[in-house]
């Protein structure tokens, strides 16, 4: 299931370093990022074959819905040192973005339609 780990997050007076690389579960094959949500738009709506993600809110706020079949939860993403583990199985909406929200979206697969699975659990 979904689950929050911590970025690392180094501060000196140059300002916060944030570092990815080592905390996730997978190595990363594909990086993109989601900005300029029109309000009431959903991102996601869908799960994977074997794709799992790592989403971070860099900038702004959002929640996400996540269900894996069998357990439902909802996150608020509002901190760049909270990241966001999807496994593959885990259906999930990306909604209630602010003005300035921008996302950042670690894969641990390249792109590939055939990965997507649009239906929801029941």
């Amino acid at each position: 299931m979904a689950n929050l780990i911590n970025v690392p997050i180094y501060t000196d007076e140059r300002g916060y370093l944030g570092v990815i690389d080592q905390c996730l579960p997978f190595k990363i094959k594909r990086v993109f990022f989601i900005k300029n949500v029109p309000h009431g738009m959903k991102r996601g709506e869908h799960k994977h074959i074997k794709t799992r993600l790592a989403i971070i809110v860099i900038e702004g706020v959002c929640k996400v819905y996540c269900n894996n079949g069998s357990d439902e939860y909802e996150f608020e993403l509002k901190s760049a040192s909270e990241c966001l583990i999807l496994e593959a199985r885990d259906w999930h909406v990306l909604y209630e973005f602010s003005n300035n929200c921008v996302v950042l979206v670690l894969a641990s697969e390249d792109y590939d339609p055939e990965d997507y699975i649009y239906e929801p659990y029941d």
